[in-house]
């Protein structure tokens, strides 16, 4: 039963994750008002909006929903970056609202067929990301003095920001900075990722078709291989296939090909496409596991994460797949539904809060925990 109602939350849920990233311009959509949101208006309707969303994906997926936690840890989380806006070092756009309601109005109708992002790549960005990201813009410049990530410039989604602590040599470790990553196309210019001690204010990285090739000339992205195509070729320095749709390099073909699927054979832990695992004793992908199931290693489990237990009387008991609190765009679990201290789903029953992604995109502070 619950793996049933899990298969079908994952189905149901683009808005959840979608409102999690997509919130400012939800809010008037959800609302019903026009114009331009006050900054002092904002938190409640962002908050309205996503757990609007919530509520119907859950229902939907039969699981319970938790709407009075759900509504403090959002408003919580929007208000946060209200506040931060009114300390002088982000900016808030009312303007730029609308266009984000326009976005994620498109992505919001997904709800009850979606099965996450349309371009099939968890790191790629979705529709809504840049519209909505320009609600509120930072305008630290990389280098420079910051307390938080979203007081840093960046111009998403080719860019994201962080606040990180100054190990530059020679400078005050005690402070912190802005950086940037600056998104690059395969073709385009990259730099391999650096030490703490190299800290670099902007640092180019490839995005998620390719990866970071040294070359003889220097550093360039290089674009994954696809399906049937070459993997080991006479004279490149280096060919990849694609990890974001599950393809590995079949050294009997000499072609990327599809990692086997639950039910076919496997050689290795890991060797299977994502959302199964390679049961080491039977040598077959398994389909992952949800939240309470037995387990014996992280990649049994939907979450990643294998723990162990202990019994009443003290001793050990069988380890269970646990929820890592994590943010997981695009799925709807019992955790998310149940929203917090007051959370009653299948398995956590209001065991602790979850924090949620980010209203805003990467670089954003995260929600404190909603109200015991």
């Amino acid at each position: 039963m619950a793996r049933a109602a899990a298969t079908a939350a994952r189905r149901v849920l683009g808005a959840s994750a979608i409102v999690v990233g997509a919130l400012a311009g939800g809010a008037i959509l959800a609302s019903g008002c026009s114009g331009d949101p006050a900054l002092d208006e904002l938190a409640t309707r962002l908050a309205t909006t996503y757990c609007t969303a919530l509520a119907t994906c859950c229902a939907e997926a039969a699981y319970a929903y938790d709407e009075r936690s759900c509504q403090a840890q959002m408003t919580a989380e929007a208000q946060r970056f209200a506040d931060i806006a009114k300390r002088g070092k982000v900016l808030y756009d009312a303007k730029a609202v609308q266009g984000c309601v326009d976005s994620y109005r498109a992505r919001a109708a997904r709800c009850s067929s979606d099965a996450g992002n349309p371009s099939a790549l968890p790191d790629a960005a979705e529709p809504y990301s840049e519209a909505c990201a320009k609600i509120f813009r930072g305008t630290v410049a990389p280098g420079d003095p910051c307390t938080e990530a979203a007081e840093c410039q960046a111009n998403a989604p080719r860019e994201t920001a962080t606040c990180v602590f100054d190990t530059r040599p020679g400078f005050d470790r005690r402070r912190k900075i802005c950086t940037k990553q600056l998104r690059r196309a395969p073709g385009e210019e990259c730099k391999l990722l650096p030490s703490l001690r190299d800290l670099t204010l902007e640092l180019p990285v490839c995005d998620e078709r390719g990866f970071c090739e040294l070359t003889l000339s220097g550093t360039v992205c290089r674009a994954y291989v696809a399906s049937g195509e070459a993997c080991i070729v006479a004279g490149a320095s280096a060919v990849r296939c694609d990890p974001q749709r599950s393809l590995y390099c079949d050294g009997s073909t000499r072609r990327c090909a599809e990692l086997p699927r639950p039910g076919q054979s496997c050689a290795q832990p890991g060797a299977c496409v994502r959302g199964a695992f390679c049961d080491g004793a039977t040598r077959v992908c398994g389909e992952v596991r949800e939240d309470g199931a037995a387990c014996d290693q992280a990649s049994q489990c939907a979450s990643g994460s294998c723990v162990t237990m202990t019994a009443a009387d003290g001793g050990r008991a069988p380890s269970r797949c646990a929820d890592d609190e994590g943010p997981r765009p695009f799925e709807v679990t019992p955790r998310s539904c149940g929203f917090g201290p007051l959370a009653r789903g299948l398995v956590d029953a209001g065991a602790s809060p979850v924090l949620t992604t980010s209203l805003f995109g990467p670089g954003a502070p995260r929600a404190p925990l909603a109200p015991q």
